[in-house]
């Protein structure tokens, strides 16, 4: 979760659920609801062999991707967080969040913009929510020909496990998009990506990057 800083409306009393935790759950979440990945499968979506203890969480249930094993109302918030690039039916489990969960919880996921750089292949979607119209919108990768880039997506994925994630890192509300709700939104399924609208509001001349620049211009003096 890149900004739990979003999360601001979990209520003393409520009962939490988490879809999708991963290895660090929110500390708030009561009930913990995962896919019933096999080990293997778990331990690559997860990043590392660590992923496997999040299988001693005894918060956890599995679900095997359909409906979520919980009734109507059984939650008071429900956080999905890096889940819905995943699921082959983003309207279907939207629904099952607010159908358990009242309509009120928390959903990120990687804008775009990161997806076209990195195309990592357990991500189904692209995603982006559009705030003045309440809506979630989506476009399946089966829809577009980004296996064309493989190669240069390949390579930015090698470029992150060696570290060089600055530009991500540095500039994550332009790579990564989370909305605390409090009501049920729309999900629309989109065929391009017309619709997308997400402006760098940034100047880029920062007094941390003008820093970090002068450093390197000082560097590079030293170097000749």
């Amino acid at each position: 979760m890149f900004f739990p800083s979003l999360i601001k409306s979990i209520r003393k009393n409520d009962r939490v659920l988490e879809v999708g935790p991963g290895m660090t759950p929110h500390p708030r979440s009561d009930t913990l609801l995962e896919y019933e990945f096999s080990q293997a499968e778990l331990v690559r979506q997860r990043g590392g062999a660590d992923a496997s203890n999040a299988l001693k969480d005894p918060r956890l249930v599995f679900y095997n991707g359909e409906s979520f094993p919980f009734d109507d109302n059984t939650f008071d918030y429900v956080i999905a967080s890096h889940v819905i690039e995943h699921v082959p039916n983003p309207e279907k489990f939207i629904r099952e969040v607010f159908r358990v969960g009242g309509g009120r919880g928390y959903i990120e996921f990687p804008l775009p913009s990161y997806e076209l750089m990195f195309d990592f292949d357990v991500h189904l979607n692209f995603v982006w929510y559009d705030e003045v119209q309440n809506s979630l919108n989506y476009v399946s990768k089966n829809d577009t020909g980004i296996e064309m880039f493989s190669t240069i997506t390949a390579m930015n994925r090698d470029s992150l496990r060696s570290g060089w994630d600055d530009i991500v890192r540095n500039n994550l509300k332009n790579y990564a998009q989370g909305i605390e709700f409090h009501e049920p939104f729309a999900v629309n399924r989109q065929s391009n990506f017309s619709g997308l609208d997400l402006k760098w509001t940034a100047s880029g001349v920062s007094f941390e990057r003008r820093a970090v620049r002068y450093v390197e211009r000082v560097f590079r003096r030293f170097k000749q």
